[in-house]
């Protein structure tokens, strides 16, 4: 348990020095892709997930349009796609971690 905490606080470290150089339009997708990802994992009605997936894209100001504008943006920087990508693929690992952490404590 105390080695997945010390990875788990070398990744978000990691994390946090890797998004010091960043813009906030590269952070904002990338926290908006983050709760995508955990809301495709936690709904496994499609509906539903949709559902929660526009509200997700509502409070960090896209819509439908505007978050494909901003993914086919960044994509042209394939380095950097990927990196923003890696970027909110890490941060939903680690806040699913937690969560599964906090529901373990719990139980």
């Amino acid at each position: 348990m105390k080695i997945l905490i010390y990875l788990a606080s070398i990744a978000a470290a990691g994390i946090i020095i890797s998004c010091s150089g960043w813009n906030k339009d590269k952070d904002r997708f990338a926290e908006a892709y983050k709760e995508i990802l955990i809301t495709r994992v936690k709904y496994t009605d499609t509906v539903q997930a949709n559902r929660q997936v526009k509200q997700i894209l509502s409070k960090y100001g896209y819509n439908d349009n505007s978050f494909k504008a901003e993914y086919f943006r960044f994509a042209k920087d394939h380095d950097e796609f990927l990196s923003i990508m890696d970027t909110a693929r890490k941060r939903a690992q680690r806040d699913l971690a937690k969560k599964k952490r906090s529901t373990d404590r719990e139980n």
